[in-house]
Parts: C-alpha cells; sequence; structure tokens
C-alpha cells in the first residue's frame, strides 16, 4: 500500500488524466441512459397479496381506491331532508 501510495503521489498528473477521463466517458454515456421505473416490476408477481392487489386493480381501476355501499334493510333513505344544526 505504501508503494502505491507513494506512487499516487509522485505522479498526480497521470491519476488526475485517468479520473478526467472516466468522467468524460461516463458523461458521454448520459445521452444514452434510459430510466424506467415501475412500481409494479419490484414486486413479487406470485405473492398472495399481490395478486390481490392487482386482481383489486383491474377490477376497480387502481388500489388505493375506497369503494362504499350504502343499503338499508327497511324503508328507503331520504337524500333530501334538510339536518337542522
Amino acid at each position: 500500500m505504501g508503494k502505491l501510495e507513494a506512487y499516487v503521489f509522485y505522479h498526480p498528473r497521470i491519476f488526475l488524466a485517468a479520473i478526467f477521463l472516466l468522467t468524460v466517458f461516463f458523461a458521454s454515456r448520459i445521452p444514452y441512459l434510459e430510466m424506467y421505473s415501475n412500481f409494479a416490476d419490484l414486486l413479487p408477481q406470485k405473492h398472495p397479496y399481490i395478486q390481490l392487489h392487482n386482481e383489486v386493480k383491474d377490477t376497480f381501476g387502481g388500489a388505493n381506491n375506497v369503494v362504499m355501499a350504502v343499503s338499508v334493510e327497511e324503508g328507503d333513505i331520504n337524500v333530501l331532508r334538510e339536518i337542522p344544526y
């Protein structure tokens, strides 16, 4: 390690040039970089919870929805009645 350290400190231009060339190379690849992120791809599709999640998502248009139903056992619901404050 000591020899490597001494070589680096005695030849800084070589290592700075190498770092610069690596930086230029990686910068030249940026236009071709594609980022794709889909949350569903990260989930284990064979797990029962995820399968249920997919069924609910397909049925109701999304998994983050709440579906409520109001039902009456007797009579009807009077929506137009005013509620006094």
